[in-house]
């Protein structure tokens, strides 16, 4: 055996023996993320915002929101990049899809507004919804920081064209 084929069969070992979720987290990119806020029993916004990595913005907003109704623009690449480094940042990929179990010991907090975020790498589509249980502290902050992320991006693309 070769040399060449040596450090193969060791870069082969090194990729087999990541994680999933760590291997994405190391190659982030996406073909379209999502962001939906969901009505609560008070005045919470809910909307649905889409961002794919061309720029594209998708917009619709429902109740108690300053923009009703759907409007499309477009983000720039560097809005687009940002959102990408908040991805790999936060570790979207490594948070547990099912992270606020309903047996657990700690109900949701009653008439909270939820946050469900869908990324779709490819073939791969990966959603996390939070609805307020709170049983996981620092899994809500990377959730709140990716949707404040997603929130900038689109708030800023569609005030940009005057939406």
């Amino acid at each position: 055996m070769n040399q060449s084929h040596v450090m193969m069969l060791v870069v082969v070992a090194m990729i087999s023996s990541i994680g999933h979720s760590n291997a994405q987290d190391a190659a982030v990119s996406f073909d379209w993320i999502a962001l939906q806020r969901t009505q609560c029993d008070g005045i919470c916004p809910a909307y649905s915002v889409q961002i794919g990595s061309d720029g594209s913005v998708s917009y619709y907003g429902i109740i108690n929101v300053p923009r009703r109704g759907r409007r499309d623009t477009r983000a720039s690449a560097d809005q687009v990049a940002s959102l990408v480094a908040t991805l790999r940042t936060t570790g979207f990929y490594s948070i547990p899809e099912s992270w606020c179990p309903r047996n657990s010991a700690v109900p949701a907090i009653a008439g909270a507004a939820g946050v469900k975020i869908s990324v779709r790498q490819g073939a791969y589509e990966k959603t996390i919804f939070n609805d307020g249980c709170g049983a996981a502290p620092e899994i809500d902050q990377r959730i709140s920081a990716l949707a404040k992320a997603i929130d900038g991006v689109a708030d800023r693309a569609l005030t940009e064209s005057g939406q």
